[in-house]
């Protein structure tokens, strides 16, 4: 997961946080706590270009994020 979404804002972000689910171009996105919540919905635009670059175009269209503590 780490090296998919790999750039300097993403990194630490990746430690806390795993996908879930990926239904429909949304990919659902568990973090450990709610700040890692609002840190991911504030960098989506970076992590989807991140998702574009890895997997193709359209694959992921959209992030879900819910809090699932480890």
């Amino acid at each position: 997961w780490s090296s998919d979404v790999c750039s300097s804002d993403l990194d630490q972000l990746a430690a806390h946080s795993r996908p879930l689910a990926l239904r429909a171009g949304t990919l659902t996105i568990g973090v450990d706590e709610g700040a890692w919540a609002t840190q991911l919905r504030w960098l989506e635009a970076d992590l989807l270009r991140s998702l574009e670059a890895a997997l193709g175009p359209a694959v992921v269209t959209r992030v879900s994020v819910r809090v699932r503590p480890r």
